[in-house]
């Protein structure tokens, strides 16, 4: 045991001076000892030959986790089980909505779109009729004609000279206009109630007839006479 301890120290020691002289390379004595071999492995071969053999943790797949009895019978219950009828016509209700949601939907949006304009909107100069809601509520009356119109409270300060002349003649031509189809209206009122009272021998038709008022017919009259005097 003894001369075996020597000889390796001596190996050692040459393999020691030749790592000194040639760097990187293996050295004598390792080649030496790989070659021999009734030789005892050293630490460092062992520990070499385990980091070959022994697979990395990375490498290592431990065993797949086992189901539960519970969960195999739920999966198969998932698979195997039918569609309930009640369950069918869930299904269908939702789709039915969904369709119905969707005919729907463009309604709804002109709707919104309405709505939003309307807020937008901003009020007119005037009306022919009182609008609170715009605040059109002061009565005034065309310099020219006298045709009566309403107003908001800021008007005084937004129309004056010019402006106010055009924004006059912009209300009494909507004026005729408007009085204009109302006495058309009642004039094909008034020919329809004189036909049936001959076409069935009404009295009473012919009297309505007779007496039905024209009170827009008369406001056109009264237009026309103002331009004629004017």
């Amino acid at each position: 045991m003894r001369q075996n301890t020597g000889q390796e120290w001596r190996w050692r020691e040459e393999a020691y001076n030749d790592g000194k002289k040639q760097e990187g390379g293996p050295s004598k004595w390792q080649k030496e000892v790989k070659r021999e071999p009734g030789r005892p492995k050293t630490h460092q071969e062992r520990k070499q030959d385990a980091g070959r053999t022994s697979p990395k943790w990375w490498e290592k797949k431990g065993p797949e986790p086992k189901k539960s009895r519970w969960r195999e019978e739920m999966e198969k219950h998932n698979i195997k089980r039918p569609r309930r009828p009640d369950e069918e016509e869930e299904g269908g209700a939702q789709k039915s909505a969904y369709s119905a949601f969707i005919q729907v939907l463009p309604v709804l949006i002109l709707v919104v779109v309405s709505v939003v304009a309307q807020m937008t909107a901003t009020a007119p100069a005037y009306s022919l009729q009182a609008k609170p809601s715009y605040g059109l509520t002061i009565p005034r009356e065309t310099s020219s004609r006298g045709v009566p119109y309403f107003v908001g409270q800021s008007f005084q300060n937004r129309y004056r000279g010019q402006t106010l002349v055009e924004l006059e003649r912009a209300v009494e031509k909507e004026y005729a206009e408007q009085v204009q189809a109302g006495c058309w209206k009642e004039k094909q009122q008034r020919s329809d109630l004189a036909n049936l009272a001959r076409l069935y021998g009404d009295q009473r038709l012919r009297e309505k007839a007779d007496t039905f008022k024209m009170e827009n017919c008369r406001k056109l009259s009264d237009l026309i006479g103002i331009r004629r005097g004017g």
